[in-house]
């Protein structure tokens, strides 16, 4: 009887064992030469082959040498359903223009932006680390879908994030202005959870979150919006 006492103990503990490297095996990391896209399909957050969503999705790109257009090319190769076929680009007057995006062909209204600033072209470069956002126009025509970006910080479990929206000024310079009733999401598993978090007149929103890697989504439906999200780390 004592024998089998100890079996089954042994028995149990190596399951344990078990079922903690497996449970390690699972949790994949980042790449450390990673930038983190995020895919606007007029004005819904896009979703890849999977079914997950593409909220600062990370890529490994190289350490030099890539650009805006290689990344994005890559977006479609390692997550669109049709891979490369999704997307096409053509030389124009200024340059490689983009022809569809995500499966779209709209005439050329596309955007990309990096680390919330304008790109001028599709060789502008991009480290590891930049934050890419993609998006496919809602309004093919008179291109009124506006651009959002989020900055988020913990303090512990204390989440602060700005969320701010890109308007131009008397001489049609860019500049980002706070933007309030973004409500702030996570994406986990194909799914969007509410924090219940609302942006403010300040454009700014303070939660609480467990310990853990998140990323953070920003919605806006006061008007046509891109979606804004960043990866976050949470560690008391």
């Amino acid at each position: 009887m004592k024998r089998n006492v100890k079996l089954i103990s042994l028995i149990l503990a190596l399951v344990m064992i078990l079922g903690v490297v497996l449970c390690g095996c699972g949790a994949k990391e980042d790449p450390a030469n990673a930038a983190y896209v995020t895919l606007t399909d007029q004005a819904e957050l896009a979703k890849d082959k999977s079914g997950n969503y593409i909220a600062a999705r990370a890529l490994e790109i190289a350490a030099e040498g890539t650009t805006v257009g290689d990344v994005i090319k890559q977006l479609h190769k390692e997550l669109f359903k049709d891979g490369e076929a999704g997307y096409a680009t053509s030389t124009g007057q200024y340059g490689e223009q983009i022809d569809k995006l995500w499966g779209v062909e709209n005439g050329g209204s596309y955007g990309y932006y990096i680390n919330g600033n304008m790109a001028m072209g599709l060789t502008d470069p991009v480290k590891p680390g930049d934050r890419v956002d993609v998006f496919v126009y809602k309004d093919a025509a008179g291109y009124s879908d506006a651009f959002i970006y989020m900055e988020a910080e913990a303090n512990g479990d204390s989440v602060k994030v700005t969320v701010k929206a890109m308007s131009f000024d008397a001489n049609w310079n860019p500049v980002m202005k706070e933007l309030a009733n973004t409500k702030i999401y996570y994406a986990e598993n194909g799914k969007l959870t509410d924090t219940g978090a609302v942006t403010g007149a300040d454009g700014t929103a303070t939660f609480t979150l467990k310990n853990g890697t998140y990323r953070l989504v920003g919605i806006n439906t006061d008007a046509v919006y891109t979606v804004t999200a960043q990866k976050l780390v949470v560690k008391k």
